[in-house]
């Protein structure tokens, strides 16, 4: 088990692009200790959740090497240790409306200990972040709760890639987002998105309002009925090619093979070329909960 002083002296070697071979293996293995924690914040979030009657889908994941890379060299970020990094594992929870997202917070809140709870508001992208602490605070884990919305604003963001969503990119691109988050904050009050917003160019050629979102919600009411039907998690591993835009392969393992699931990942991390591949690591009850919690890695047919 590797000490905090370990952990956050190989985020300062990420950070300083001073990282080897070795120092990859040691953030598989870091990752791999968090692995129990992420499995048993997802049992006991769908308990929860369940036993209160709130309609969700839910995926757990680890935070892929690139974008904890990207994370801890941002401006903003050199004072953060990696031990302190909160969503190194985290779970997605996709909710239908504001109002599930409120009750699916408070509910959460009061099933766990040394949590933090807050609210991305004021900017374009916007979720519930639940920080929870673990191990006597030693290990944090993050729950970030989304509507439908709020799950299609990011859905959009993820796919024009990591320096957009980060808030960089095309000036016209970061303009979309804007009216879209605009226009999903709007859907989520239940008010009516001005015209002027849905018949601008991204919303015409990508038929965000006019077919993605109507499509997303189809796909998450065959999510809740699978779900209904089938509680096992299971386990994937995809390998996703930035250069064609693809999921590859889809590796899918049951329960009983969860650890021969994560030494399958460490083993393609470390072999593909990360600039052109990336690799993760999901745990869910469904594809069906992937084409809406992750969609650009699962996307349908």
């Amino acid at each position: 088990m590797h000490n905090p002083g370990q952990i956050d002296a190989l985020g300062k070697r990420f950070r300083d692009n001073t990282s080897d071979e070795k120092d990859i293996r040691m953030l598989e293995e870091v990752r791999a200790e968090y692995d129990a924690l992420l499995l048993d914040t997802a049992r006991w979030t769908g308990k929860a959740l369940k036993s209160a009657n709130i309609e969700s889908v839910f995926a757990g994941r680890s935070k892929r090497t690139k974008s904890l890379k990207r994370k801890l060299v941002r401006p903003g970020n050199h004072s953060m240790d990696l031990s302190r990094m909160a969503d190194l594992v985290g779970l997605r929870v996709v909710v239908r409306d504001l109002v599930a997202q409120r009750r699916a917070a408070d509910v959460l809140s009061l099933a766990t200990v040394g949590q933090r709870v807050y609210l991305d508001d004021g900017r374009p992208y916007r979720a519930i972040h639940l920080i929870s602490k673990e191990d006597n605070g030693f290990r944090l884990i993050e729950t970030q709760i989304r509507t439908l919305a709020q799950q299609l604003w990011a859905n959009e963001s993820e796919s024009f890639g990591e320096q957009v969503k980060e808030g960089g990119g095309p000036a016209d691109i970061r303009e979309y987002l804007e009216q879209l988050s605009t226009a999903c904050r709007l859907i989520d009050n239940r008010e009516e998105v001005p015209e002027a917003i849905t018949l601008s160019e991204f919303f015409v050629t990508r038929a965000t309002l006019s077919f993605r979102l109507p499509r997303m919600k189809v796909l998450y009411e065959e999510a809740i009925r699978v779900r209904t039907f089938n509680s096992e998690m299971t386990t994937h591993v995809a390998v996703y090619d930035n250069s064609t835009n693809q999921c590859t392969q889809d590796f899918i393992y049951e329960q009983s093979d969860r650890l021969r699931a994560i030494a399958d990942y460490q083993r393609i991390t470390q072999s593909l070329d990360e600039a052109r591949y990336e690799t993760l690591i999901l745990n869910s009850v469904s594809d069906a909960t992937l084409r809406v919690t992750h969609p650009r890695f699962f996307p349908e047919g």
